[in-house]
């Protein structure tokens, strides 16, 4: 069997309903299916088309809306897969892992790519990622070998540990606004050559195993950028180990630490100044820096390991220069160390100003320092917007619902690119009365013509709005309201055995039977109270008066 035919009104198809036929070449699914498989699949092979190895295209209905975990995992031939409709939101695990995949535009409601999603798709080349994306997980792109740019959306805020990690021909990253968490390991040897870090990072691993850009031989600029919202107070270990063409990094005035290695087998670094914010620097973290010929250290650290085995500059230039002041830890350490020292007290601010030029695809950043001390002029910081790619076609107009694209070579950088052309939304009319249904009212848009309805809805009116009185809504005062003084008071002889009270006849008074009227209204609870206590004092004054008579 090489194609499958499923009929329209199916709705689900179970995992592993096709595993492992290895015969089938092509798939086409009906516009009713709206799942396949699970996404709560803990094991990948449980995937519908798990390991159809000849699978080459496939073609998913216009109402799908979850593709489960492993649905395609070790369809090593799969190379085209083709969304009819824009309504899939969720893709689960290992979904096309290790496919043949050569470009893939994830729909628009999808706002999490989960772990190991496109792992080993050594043949893709191209992600376009939907707006609505929030989370990319870990290892979700892990080992795409030939992919060269990626763009994050301005509302993605997590990047999972080893995300991009061995995309090992990855040269351009641009960062989204909205990014607040970078892994371990997230972009480890790949091919970047700069990189422009977002100002609302509060979290970028701690580099146990293996560090955020390690390995990344050609990564030579790195620029931190701030703002009011930046917390991120550690560079953390192995997050720049192994980058051997790296050549300038700014570090930020919130950074307290320079943890172990973070900095390690850096050759190409020749100085580096610190804010005054930097209280320690840990074991090897300019360890084997063989060019670094200054380094600003502030007052602020206190900290500085040294030693034989674990020095924080072990394997330093013999050039090396430490600036500092003196009597501070940066003193103490040159003079343990054997490292030239220069104090910068009372020296004078000899300004600077550095430039990392956009391009197409990334901003740059325009500092003013001090060449001396490093001291940072932030009023003078300024940040520099993307240029964008030049003259590229227009290949598919956007709809109300769908992206469009335009391709073409920058005449710029010279790179073949192709870019989505957000959808356009609808332009809703204001609601009117559908001339063909008096109860439902319509709007149009004025782009495509697409016309959405809903229920007038109808106010439900009470049976009686107007509260009904009661039937003699006054009460009826006794024949004598004022009361009888004390000494009017007849004196009466006791009764030897009580007897019960004579049983009166009903009358309209209101009384306190228990009862209660429903006036059309909630009366005040104190009214209320009055009201019984006022009656229960006119039944007690008018039983006196009974007994006195008799």
């Amino acid at each position: 069997m090489n194609s499958i035919n499923i009929q329209e009104g199916v709705k689900t198809i179970e995992s592993i309903a096709f595993s492992d036929c290895t015969a089938l070449t092509s798939v086409k699914l009906p516009d009713s299916v709206e799942t396949i498989g699970s996404i709560d699949d803990y094991f990948s092979s449980d995937g519908v088309f798990y390991g159809c190895s000849k699978l080459t295209t496939v073609t998913l209905g216009k109402n799908l809306t979850t593709i489960g975990s492993g649905t395609f995992k070790k369809c090593t031939k799969l190379s085209t897969v083709e969304f009819a409709g824009q309504n899939i939101a969720e893709i689960g695990h290992s979904a096309f892992a290790e496919t043949a995949l050569e470009n893939i535009v994830i729909p628009n409601k999808v706002k999490e790519i989960r772990e190991h999603t496109f792992e080993y798709c050594k043949s893709l080349s191209s992600v376009t990622f939907p707006e609505n994306l929030e989370t990319i997980d870990e290892t979700s792109f892990i080992g795409c070998s030939v992919l060269t740019n990626i763009k994050i959306p301005d509302k993605v805020t997590s990047i999972g540990s080893k995300a991009f990690e061995d995309c090992t021909s990855l040269e351009n990253v641009q960062f989204g606004h909205s990014v607040e968490i970078i892994g371990d390991g997230a972009f480890a040897n790949t091919k970047v050559k700069s990189i422009i870090l977002p100002d609302g990072l509060k979290d970028i691993g701690d580099g146990f195993l293996v560090g955020i850009f390690e390995g990344c031989k050609e990564l030579k600029t790195v620029v931190f950028q701030s703002s009011e919202d930046t917390e991120f107070t550690n560079i953390p270990s192995r997050m720049f180990k192994d980058c051997t063409n790296l050549t300038d990094v700014n570090i930020l005035a919130t950074v307290t630490t320079i943890e172990s290695s973070a900095f390690a087998n850096c050759t190409s670094l020749e100085s580096i100044i610190l804010p005054e914010s930097v209280t320690v620097i840990e074991n090897f973290a300019f360890g084997n820096c063989t060019s670094l010929k200054k380094i600003v250290i502030p007052e602020s650290v206190t900290n500085i390991t040294g030693g034989r085995w674990s020095s924080s500059f072990d394997g330093h230039s013999d050039e090396l220069t430490i600036y500092g002041y003196t009597g501070t830890r940066a003193e103490n350490y040159a003079n343990e160390e054997n490292i030239k020292f220069v104090a910068l007290d009372g020296h004078i601010h000899e300004s600077e100003t550095y430039i990392t030029e956009a391009t197409c695809e990334d901003g740059g950043m325009k500092i003013t320092r001090c060449k001396i001390c490093g001291h940072l002029e932030l009023e003078k910081t300024e940040y520099i917007a993307p240029k964008g790619h030049k003259n590229l076609t227009v290949t598919k107009e956007p709809t109300c619902t769908e992206n469009g694209e335009k391709t073409g070579t920058c005449s710029d950088c010279g790179k073949t690119v192709t870019e989505i052309i957000p959808a356009l939304g609808h332009s809703w009319s204001e609601w009117t009365v559908d001339p063909d249904n008096d109860k439902q009212e319509v709007r149009i848009c004025a782009n495509c013509g697409e016309k959405e309805y809903r229920d007038i809805d109808t106010p439900v009116l009470p049976t009686d709005p107007t509260p009904v009185p009661p039937t003699d809504p006054t009460p009826v005062p006794p024949t004598d309201p004022t009361p009888v003084p004390p000494t009017e008071l007849p004196t009466f002889d006791p009764i030897p055995e009580p007897t019960p009270a004579p049983t009166q006849e009903p009358t309209t008074d209101p009384r306190p039977d228990g009862k209660v009227v429903d006036t059309g209204a909630t009366a005040p609870l104190m009214a209320v109270f009055t009201l019984i206590a006022s009656s229960v004092s006119v039944a007690l004054l008018k039983k006196r008066r009974k007994n006195d008579t008799d």
